[in-house]
């Protein structure tokens, strides 16, 4: 390591009496509980860009002799955030433009065909461009043996909705990659929001310690003002929920439209990608000099009753768990739109095309 990347700034505070505190001691249960002790910032394009916006304005405001690098860096970090949000977006868009919606149409074409021929022209209109059968498939017109003369039972019988469970496994996947990146962001906003409210100029504190894979100073976000904790959480935080509620719901859409079972598999393998752009922006545009800034910028975290053991410290993650089952049961079942007022009817009608087909012990 060179010493020009070894941070020097006389200007910044140091805590020298107390570099590395590694247990208190609990007055209610006479033990020595191990203090939290400082957290790495994840790798990515949203934590790096935190991370750098906090230290080089703890540095500007100090009118350290680095603020014109520091001004550079931060113009520079958030200009990659923000290409990132934007191809993200872009990528939204495009998607429901061009991949979604034609999906969509072209699986309520054959479902409608489908139900004119199986509910013998007794069907009533959707609303959305295609008929449902009146009654469904427990109705007086649903005659299951009318499908031996339907002529598309290849594409019908991919209809994802006749195997629901399938659909359900792969949307649970989808949804619990989703929540990983929801839970990151919420993380990020608790530990802004309970970080101790001081000035800019006393927002990083310098430790000589070794709390990491390098051997040189650390730096500490111990506190920040409560203007730039709500300026963050609106332009840094807010930007990646949003963008992930909306991945959430367009690939559940698409996931569902695709004609095809192993599609259905392989896309749900393609939407992830852009999730991974923000790792990737991270590895492939951050700078080598940045990543091991990054790498030496920790999050002190506040001590709370969260902190204690106890069931919900220990199993609380769990409730993601359930929160991802109660969407995907809900989505199937009342929410989705890809097929509004679906009779669940295609299921009876091709289980003997699908068994004849789809074998397990078959090769």
């Amino acid at each position: 390591m060179a010493t020009g990347d070894r941070e020097d700034d006389p200007l910044l505070p140091k805590d020298d009496q107390h570099p590395q505190k590694l247990t208190k001691f609990n007055t209610d249960h006479h033990l020595h509980v191990p203090e939290i002790l400082p957290e790495d910032f994840e790798e990515t394009a949203y934590a790096a860009t935190l991370a750098i916006t906090v230290k080089d304005l703890n540095r500007i405001s100090r009118k350290s002799p680095k603020s014109g690098i520091s001004v550079a860096r931060l113009l520079a970090s958030m200009l990659l955030l923000w290409f990132l949000i934007l191809i993200q977006v872009y990528l939204l868009v495009q998607i429901k433009i061009f991949v979604t919606s034609p999906a969509v149409r072209s699986i309520r074409q054959v479902y409608d065909s489908f139900e004119r021929h199986m509910y013998k022209g007794y069907v009533k209109q959707s609303g959305y461009g295609f008929t449902l059968g009146i009654g469904g498939p427990h109705g007086p017109y649903y005659d299951v043996n009318a499908f031996e003369t339907f002529n598309d039972k290849g594409t019908v019988c991919q209809i994802p909705f006749s195997q629901w469970k399938y659909l359900g496994i792969v949307l649970l996947i989808w949804t619990l990659t989703i929540i990983g990146e929801i839970k990151s962001a919420l993380n990020q906003t608790l530990w802004l929001w309970n970080l101790e409210t001081v000035p800019l100029a006393e927002a990083v504190v310098k430790r000589d310690d070794e709390f990491g894979d390098y051997e040189e100073p650390v730096f500490i976000i111990e506190g920040l003002p409560i203007y730039l904790k709500v300026i963050i959480i609106i332009t840094l935080v807010l930007p990646r929920i949003i963008i992930a509620f909306l991945l959430c719901w367009l690939g559940c859409r698409w996931l569902s439209a695709t004609l095809e079972f192993q599609e259905v598999l392989i896309n749900g393998v393609a939407l992830e990608f852009i999730i991974n752009l923000n790792s990737l922006l991270y590895d492939k545009l951050m700078s080598t000099k940045n990543k091991r800034d990054v790498m030496n910028i920790k999050k002190h975290l506040p001590t709370g009753p969260f902190d204690k053991p106890t069931v919900y410290g220990y199993l609380g993650t769990f409730c993601w768990a359930l929160i991802a089952v109660l969407w995907v049961g809900m989505y199937l079942f009342k929410l989705q739109m890809v097929i509004p007022g679906y009779n669940w009817d295609v299921a009876p009608a091709c289980a003997a095309w699908t068994a004849e087909r789809y074998d397990f012990w078959r090769i």
